[in-house]
């Protein structure tokens, strides 16, 4: 088995900074020494004569890799992120962000299930795994998303594999909605994985979509019928109406956006001139629109 030595690091764990050295075999982590009394003028010396009884302790090759003056920090684990795979990788992927996320100290990640297909059987979360594997530099796991249908395929999922069961209280991933108290309690009674919960109330999602609908239907009814009757417009048109619509208004604004999307038009034309009326017009909306323009 590789042997890697990690010596005179300076290591940040538990709340303490201290110089140490850490024994690295294959892929665990087998002891981390303390080196006392190395802080004097003469440490380096002492550092060495440090390190010559710990590898005589140790049979067999080691690499070592001198980390005097340097940090040494634990892998963060990151239990909450979108990869995209498989079915969205215009987006992301589990190659791509894996790499992103060894390179900003992320060493393990585990993945939702919002993806296509949705992560809602043994079989798709197993596929995911030999993506991984193929691909990851990181340490892996997967949610399986919680439906109405799939109570078996929560009791068969492996604890020593998986992190957990994703359950989405709110109608905001379709298919994988879980409101109701009794399918709750059976989620809960099925597994003995830890269980996320994206918590949100179905009525109240319901009651404030068809609010606002009315509030705004008629404020934005001629913005709507010129951005779908206007299937050939320029960018610098299509700008003008949104703009007209905006002057007076943020909400307006907001809502000329989302008819946007409702009536499926392009808005890759329309963002310098859209970028320009946030920051007039509605300027504490930022992180709403910058959402809306990048997806």
């Amino acid at each position: 088995m590789q042997r890697t030595i990690i010596r005179h690091a300076t290591l940040v764990n538990e709340g303490r900074t201290f110089v140490g050295t850490v024994v690295v075999e294959g892929e665990q982590i087998v002891q981390v020494v303390e080196e006392k009394g190395l802080s004097s003028p003469d440490a380096n010396a002492k550092r060495e004569d440090f390190l010559s009884p710990l590898l005589q302790e140790m049979p067999g090759e080691a690499a070592v890799i001198d980390a005097t003056d340097m940090y040494l920090l634990p892998g963060v684990i990151d239990e909450h992120v979108h990869f995209r795979e498989p079915g969205l990788t215009h987006k992301a992927s589990i190659a791509s962000e894996s790499r992103k996320a060894v390179m900003g100290g992320v060493t393990s990640f585990m993945d939702m299930p919002n993806c296509i297909p949705q992560t809602t059987n043994i079989e798709l979360v197993e596929a995911k795994h030999r993506i991984a594997e193929a691909c990851s530099p990181a340490n892996w796991s997967f949610y399986l998303g919680a439906t109405a249908d799939n109570l078996a395929e929560i009791e068969r999922l492996d604890p020593r594999a998986n992190c957990g069961v994703k359950v989405f209280m709110g109608s905001s991933t379709g298919g994988m909605l879980l409101g109701d108290d009794e399918s709750l309690y059976a989620v809960f009674q099925s597994t003995p994985l830890p269980i996320a919960l994206h918590c949100e109330d179905q009525d109240i999602i319901t009651a404030n979509i068809a609010r606002y609908k009315a509030e705004f239907a008629s404020a934005n009814s001629q913005t709507a019928g010129q951005i779908a009757d206007s299937k050939t417009a320029d960018s610098q048109a299509a700008g003008q109406t949104v703009k007209r619509q905006a002057a007076n208004a943020p909400a307006t604004f907001l809502c000329a956006i989302t008819r946007l999307y409702e009536v499926k038009k392009p808005v890759s034309a329309l963002r310098p001139a859209l970028w320009r009326l946030l920051k007039r017009q509605a300027p504490t909306s930022t992180s709403f629109i910058s959402a809306q323009l990048v997806s």
